[in-house]
C-alpha cells in the first residue's frame, strides 16, 4: 500500500484506539507524507513499545492455549506495513474458531496488550471469541494493557482478569478529518476536483469540512460507538447505560479502578491464570445450541441395579427372488385377475337372464 493511500485510509477510518498509539502512527506517516522516509530501524524504535505478536505465537500450557493478542489491531496483517505493525483480527477469529473445535484444548488464554485499532473486523472477532467461551473456558487476561478496540475484545471474555500493573478501557470511537487545502495553496498546488455522486468526494481532504458532511461522520461514529458499548455490555453482563456511565466514558482506568467499575472479574499475573486454568474443568456441551440444562448422573442409596447384557438376536434376511420366481408371480396375478373378471361377467350374464324370465310372466 503506497503511503498516500495509507493517509487516506488513517484520515477516513473509524478508529477505536487510544489516542497516543494513533500519534504515533500518524507522525510516521507525516514524516513519510513530508519525503522523509525512516529506516525500518527507527520505524522499529517508534513502535516498539506496542510492536505486535500475531496468532501464528501461540504458546501451549498443558491443555490450555495461550493465544497473544498484542499490538495495532486491524482487519487484516500488513495493512500499515512497516508503519505501525500488528494483529490481523481476521486471523485472530479463525484461531478461536481452530480452538473451540480443538478437543485436545481445554481452555484459552488470551494474552492482551494492545492499544486498539480500527473497528473493522472487531465486531466479528468479539462474537468468535464469546462462541469459544461458549465451548470451553476462555480467559482474557489484560497483559498489561487493554485499550479500546483490545478491550471490546477482552471484554468477551468468559472472565476478564488484570495484571496488578495494567491498565484497560478508552471505550470510545473517533474519525479525523483533515483540510490540506491551504497547505496546498502555500506550496502553490491548486487541485480540481471532478466528480459524479452528491456525496462522492464529502470529507475530502482537499477542503473544509460543510456541516452536512461533519453529521454525517458524527452520525458514524455514534453508530460504532453505540455498538461497542452494546457488546462490551453483554459481555460483563451489565446495561449499556453502566458501561456508558462507569467504564471510564473514553479513558484508560486502573487495574483497582478496572476492578472497583466492573469491568474486569480479578486482578492477577499471568502464572496465577494459567494455574487457574489448568485446574478449570471444561464446560459440559450445551445440548442442540440452545444452553440445555445438563443432568448430574444419579445416585443409588443401595447397590445399582443389575446390569441386563444384551443378547444379540440374529434375523435371517430373505433370498433375492431370481427372475424365474419374479415372472411366475406375475403370471399368477394375472391369471387371477382374469378368474375374476370371468366371474364377474358370468354373474352380470345370470342376472340379465333372470330380468328377462321376470318380463316374460309380467
Amino acid at each position: 500500500m503506497k503511503y498516500a493511500e495509507v493517509m487516506r485510509f488513517a484520515m477516513g477510518t473509524t478508529w477505536a484506539i487510544e489516542r497516543e498509539k494513533l500519534q504515533v502512527i500518524a507522525g510516521i506517516l507525516a514524516l513519510r507524507a513530508q519525503g522523509k522516509k525512516l529506516s525500518k530501524a527507527e520505524v522499529q524504535a517508534r513502535i516498539e513499545p506496542f510492536a505486535a505478536r500475531g496468532p501464528s505465537d501461540m504458546a501451549r500450557a498443558g491443555s490450555v492455549a495461550i493465544v497473544p493478542i498484542r499490538g495495532f489491531l486491524s482487519k487484516r496483517a500488513g495493512m500499515f506495513g512497516d508503519v505501525s505493525g500488528g494483529t490481523s483480527t481476521d486471523e485472530l477469529t479463525k484461531t478461536f474458531r481452530t480452538l473451540a473445535a480443538d478437543e485436545t484444548i481445554g481452555a484459552v488464554l488470551l494474552d492482551i496488550d494492545s492499544g486498539g485499532g480500527t473497528v473493522p473486523g472487531t465486531p466479528e472477532c468479539f462474537q468468535s471469541i464469546l462462541a469459544l467461551g461458549a465451548a470451553k473456558k476462555c480467559l482474557a487476561l489484560v497483559n498489561a494493557s487493554a485499550g479500546s478496540a483490545a478491550y471490546w475484545l477482552a471484554s468477551a471474555g468468559s472472565e476478564v482478569w488484570i495484571t496488578p500493573s495494567g491498565k484497560c478501557g478508552s471505550i470510545g470511537v473517533f474519525t479525523v478529518h483533515e483540510d490540506l487545502s491551504k497547505a496546498m495553496e502555500m506550496e502553490g498546488v491548486s487541485t480540481t476536483v471532478i466528480q459524479a455522486g452528491k456525496f462522492k468526494t464529502e470529507g475530502s481532504p482537499l477542503g473544509p469540512l460543510s456541516d452536512e458532511a461533519r453529521a454525517a461522520l458524527q452520525a458514524d461514529v455514534n453508530e460504532t460507538y453505540d455498538a461497542f458499548v452494546r457488546d462490551v455490555a453483554q459481555g460483563r453482563g451489565v446495561t449499556p447505560k453502566v458501561v456508558k456511565a462507569d467504564f471510564g466514558e473514553g479513558r484508560m482506568l486502573s487495574a483497582k479502578a478496572a476492578k472497583a467499575a466492573g469491568m474486569v472479574d480479578k486482578v492477577g499475573t499471568m502464572d496465577e491464570a494459567i494455574t487457574y486454568l489448568m485446574g478449570a474443568k471444561r464446560k459440559a456441551p450445551m445440548m442442540s445450541g440452545m444452553g440445555a440444562e445438563v443432568l448430574p448422573a444419579p445416585t443409588f442409596a443401595a447397590d445399582p441395579p443389575p446390569v441386563v447384557e444384551r443378547q444379540e438376536v440374529t434375523v435371517e434376511e430373505a433370498p433375492e427372488p431370481t427372475l424365474e420366481v419374479i415372472a411366475s408371480d406375475v403370471r399368477t396375478a394375472f391369471d387371477e385377475e382374469l378368474e375374476l373378471k370371468r366371474k364377474d361377467h358370468t354373474a352380470e350374464l345370470e342376472l340379465r337372464r333372470a330380468k328377462l324370465r321376470l318380463a316374460d310372466f309380467s
